[in-house]
């Protein structure tokens, strides 16, 4: 007799990037390793005993052997949670960034960015924009309270000479812009939505390389 394939909707479609780590990261949670241990002689069976730790390892490294066999830009970190791998000069430093600014809500802002951008769920990473815009207006007024003040002593600690710190405030200027101007740290019908990944880690990236230059040159990074 020839099987017949149920009909549930969706069965032949692939799970998009974002349900597929919400399942690994479930299955992580939920994986043991089973050995055996004494026999049971009524029941002719053994008993077993489930290592949570061990098989959660294990599933890690299996995870990412997969992954890696792929080319797939994924991996699952051994707490559970699917992060993604960014090559790139920027990504590296993003990955990297540690914060002491010096001011609890800005370490806390920074570091939800930055945890945000590596998560592989699109609407994650959105909220990475958010942290990030926020952060840049909390920052301009940790040395001063008037926000233009603020940034121009951030600013002096990064460069002196007068060509490069003009290209510095004409950025500082623009990344405001954007993030006043795109929908980012607003919500009116005038915003401007960003749907596309590439260009939202492209401005993702733009803002906090910006933010870590000015974070290191103000002695505000570990």
């Amino acid at each position: 007799l020839k099987a017949e394939v149920p009909n549930w909707p969706g069965w032949e479609s692939k799970p998009d990037v974002a349900t597929a780590c919400d399942f690994l990261e479930f299955c992580f949670r939920h994986v043991a390793l089973a050995s055996p241990q004494a026999y049971h002689d009524f029941g002719r069976h053994h008993h077993l005993r489930f290592d949570i730790p061990g098989g959660q390892a294990s599933f890690v490294a299996e995870v990412n052997l997969l992954l890696q066999r792929n080319q797939i830009a994924l991996e699952l970190e051994g707490d559970g949670r699917m992060r993604r791998l960014l090559d790139d000069p920027t990504g590296h430093a993003v990955m990297r960034a540690r914060f002491r600014t010096g001011d609890p809500g800005l370490d806390r802002l920074l570091e939800e960015a930055r945890l945000k951008f590596i998560s592989p769920n699109p609407r994650v990473r959105q909220e990475a924009m958010e942290r990030a815009w926020d952060a840049w207006e909390r920052l301009k007024t940790v040395k001063d309270s008037d926000k233009r003040r603020g940034v121009r002593v951030l600013l002096d600690a990064v460069a002196t000479d007068p060509v490069v710190r003009q290209m510095l405030e004409d950025e500082a200027r623009v990344l405001t812009g954007l993030g006043n101007s795109l929908h980012i740290r607003h919500s009116e019908t005038t915003q401007v939505e960003i749907g596309d990944l590439d260009l939202l880690d492209y401005l993702f990236q733009r803002q906090f390389a910006f933010m870590l230059l000015v974070l290191r040159k103000n002695s505000m990074l570990l």
